[in-house]
């Protein structure tokens, strides 16, 4: 499926991050030249932890998509880590007054892949807003499935 959807550049994406790493692990892979990437290196250097408490109210949709995420890691990536539950950052190279991001033009796979990640367009990707210029991609996603279940 192609991705039609596009990028409104509200910010919200970054205000409440949520990944199945711990800051601890993150501070560990970073220190590590053998296992260290460009986006380990700049979750490491650019996002602040914060709580769960926190995430939930800048985006109340973070604890269904934890629920659903840590009922379902296949479906949600493949990654053992997801069982250790998520854990939430806000990003410092978010300027909150313009929604914009200060290091665009060096946003490492984490932040420019967001939401698909090369995936197809799914169901099950949670979006940030409710107006997130993604969710058109979904929309077909919902469509196409609804499509199926008939015939």
């Amino acid at each position: 499926m192609e991705t039609r959807g596009k990028c409104g550049m509200c910010g919200k994406c970054c205000e409440a991050i949520h990944i199945p790493m711990s800051p601890d692990r993150v501070a560990e892979l970073a220190g590590n030249k053998q296992t260290s990437s460009y986006d380990v290196t700049f979750v490491h250097e650019n996002w602040t932890p914060i709580s769960k408490e926190e995430a939930f109210a800048i985006n109340p949709k973070l604890k269904a998509n934890e629920e659903f995420a840590l009922a379902n890691p296949d479906v949600y990536m493949d990654s053992a880590e997801v069982m250790g539950g998520m854990h939430y950052y806000t990003c410092n190279k978010l300027d909150k007054q313009t929604g914009l991001c200060t290091a665009h033009s060096e946003k490492p796979h984490v932040c420019s892949g967001y939401p698909f990640y090369g995936r197809t367009p799914s169901v099950h990707m949670m979006f940030y807003s409710d107006d997130c210029g993604y969710i058109v991609d979904v929309e077909d996603e919902k469509a196409r499935l609804a499509l199926r279940d008939v015939r």
